[in-house]
């Protein structure tokens, strides 16, 4: 992590932040930021149609941004049970009690 001395987006110097094994690189210029966390993680895509779901992070890195359903595999968990329980807590198709994951009912929510 210490060699990443230069941020490779624009250029500028980096700094290290946070403590311990939160530790990463970020750049003040551009807001880069570098996480060393080599943990497996997956990525799904929900489709619909021509229609992609996009999520939009509530948390750092990059809140507010807009992400694809995915995150840590953690314990026994398969990518596959992973990518259906993140997309399942982090979107909004839960909002019905006969609900679950593997049968999302189409939401009701207005589209943008």
């Amino acid at each position: 992590m210490k060699d990443w001395t230069f941020c490779p987006r624009c250029g500028d110097r980096t700094r290290l932040d946070g403590d311990g094994a939160d530790t990463h690189v970020r750049c003040p210029a551009c807001g880069f930021t570098k996480y060393d966390n080599p943990l497996p993680t997956t990525v799904g895509l929900v489709l619909d149609g021509d229609r992609i779901l996009l999520l939009r992070r509530a948390h750092e890195p990059r809140k507010g941004g807009w992400d694809t359903v995915g995150g840590f595999l953690s314990g026994a968990e398969t990518p596959k049970r992973t990518s259906s329980a993140k997309g399942w807590r982090r979107s909004a198709a839960n909002s019905g009690p006969s609900a679950s994951p593997g049968r999302i009912r189409r939401s009701t929510a207005k589209r943008a």
